[in-house]
């Protein structure tokens, strides 16, 4: 298979990426189709507050997605090269790491504009899955991020000339498209969005679960890590953990205020 050049175009000899464009168009369909779900009323937000929002988010997810490359997978060799820190152009992302400080900025964005952070963050992430699917296409086409050997599987020449698993592809399906269809379809089709943190928690849940299966077919970025001898998860399954622990404590703590609520109406209602 013949892949295309990791470099799209130049601008004045200056190269942009794939992975760059990928990143950009990626936050801009999340942010029109959050505009989208709140026109047809699914959340009670201003379109202009979306807006504002996406020019906080785009640095977020550059700059929590290299540090997080910097600090999770390669902290001894940026030691030793920090000035590579920098050098975002030669690739080295992580989700995680943009995962969390989106979480910060849009906390500190809601709090300034004195908004639900939880109501921002579903309407938002009902959108995320389009930015993951183009983010892992990239991978595929930037050959990085690829699977085991395969003997059905694709050869990557910039990596070796042995078949693997294109398990950015495989990503770009269960964290991208499934992941967009069930949330999409929660939101549109029931009345899930009136509790908010349920369809974060779900987001959360969906891209754990969807992340965990396809960590199997994937060459692990750096050691794995091990429990009790025989158990052994990846770093990418590991630091998916904590979003399914907050995905969890998201769905039952909103589903023990609706029981309180509705104990409260039965005892007030004559």
């Amino acid at each position: 298979m013949n892949f295309p050049s990791p470099i799209a175009f130049y601008i004045f000899s200056y190269p942009v990426r794939w992975y760059g464009i990928a990143y950009a168009i990626g936050s801009l369909l999340a942010w029109r189709w959050g505009i989208f779900l709140i026109k047809r009323r699914v959340f009670s937000l201003c379109p202009e507050i979306l807006s504002d929002f996406l020019m906080i988010i785009m640095p977020s997810i550059i700059i929590g997605g290299r540090l997080g490359y910097v600090l999770l997978y390669s902290p001894s060799y940026f030691f030793t090269h920090p000035l590579e820190i920098f050098s975002v152009w030669k690739g080295g992302m992580a989700f995680h790491g943009a995962a969390l400080a989106c979480a910060f900025s849009s906390w500190w964005f809601c709090k300034r504009q004195k908004i639900s952070w939880l109501s921002l963050t579903d309407c938002f992430l009902c959108g995320a899955p389009l930015g993951i699917f183009l983010g892992r296409i990239a991978n595929f086409l930037n050959q990085e991020l690829y699977g085991i050997p395969w003997k059905h599987g694709i050869v990557f020449p910039n990596v070796d000339s042995i078949a693997r698993h294109p398990s950015q592809l495989y990503e770009a399906f269960f964290e991208g498209v499934f992941l967009f269809i069930v949330l999409n379809g929660l939101a549109l089709k029931t009345r899930i969005s009136r509790h908010s943190g349920m369809l974060s928690g779900c987001f959360l849940i969906g891209y754990f679960a969807s992340r965990w299966i396809c960590e199997y077919v994937r060459e692990p970025d750096s050691k794995c890590f091990e429990f009790l001898g025989s158990i052994r998860i990846s770093p990418g399954q590991f630091y998916s953990l904590p979003m399914l622990i907050f995905g969890i404590y998201l769905l039952v703590s909103k589903k023990k205020s609706e029981k309180i609520l509705e104990k409260k109406y039965k005892y007030t209602k004559f």
